[in-house]
């Protein structure tokens, strides 16, 4: 998720939208390390490497893979800010 989505943050998702919203039925994405299908429902994500799939993927519903994007792109943001993004919390 790194380098896809700090690379390719619009496009996925915008992607991810358009699928959501029923805009588009499904969408395929192949990133640099990362393919995903995305669907209405689930979304399959998959590591790649050098068009080669490597392993099963792995099956998230759609709406959260959006919500992790999205976190990780507001979390990504405030680091660049310079902003405490994982503060230190010590449990008992």
């Amino acid at each position: 998720m790194i380098t896809e989505v700090t690379d390719f943050y619009l496009y996925v998702r915008e992607a991810l939208e358009s699928v959501i919203s029923g805009n588009m039925e499904e969408y395929a994405f192949d990133g640099n390390l990362l393919g995903l299908e995305i669907g209405k429902e689930i979304t399959e994500v998959y590591f790649q490497f050098e068009e080669e799939i490597l392993g099963n993927p792995c099956l998230i519903p759609t709406n959260e893979l959006y919500k992790l994007v999205l976190e990780w792109k507001e979390i990504e943001d405030r680091m660049h800010r310079g902003e405490d993004t994982f503060p230190l919390m010590i449990e008992d």
